[in-house]
């Protein structure tokens, strides 16, 4: 239920532990302590790890045509903190190139 949250809003910068707590009706450290025992991460984390997927899956599809889009797509603006991120949470820098 969670991850179809996140990839519901996507690309929305302002997806944050509230907003996600209060679509399951959870308190903030309510969620934090479940995805803490279940997935041994945070939900920050948790928000960052699907994004970054989802990333990582229009980048090997082909569905972006730049970093920037890319960002874009995950709620980001930043495209060199993107590229620090993606590097992070997929293990690889993003490379768009055929």
């Amino acid at each position: 239920q969670l991850e179809s949250l996140v990839v519901k809003n996507i690309d929305n910068p302002m997806l944050g532990i509230q907003n996600l707590a209060n679509e399951i009706a959870v308190s903030q450290r309510k969620l934090f302590k479940v995805l803490k025992d279940a997935l041994d991460i945070t939900p920050l984390e948790f928000i960052k790890k699907i994004r970054f997927q989802y990333a990582e899956q229009l980048i090997k599809l082909r569905k972006v045509g730049s970093l920037s889009d890319a960002a874009k797509a995950i709620g980001m603006t930043n495209v060199t903190n993107f590229k620090k991120q993606y590097e992070r949470f997929v293990g690889k820098e993003p490379n768009l190139s055929k």
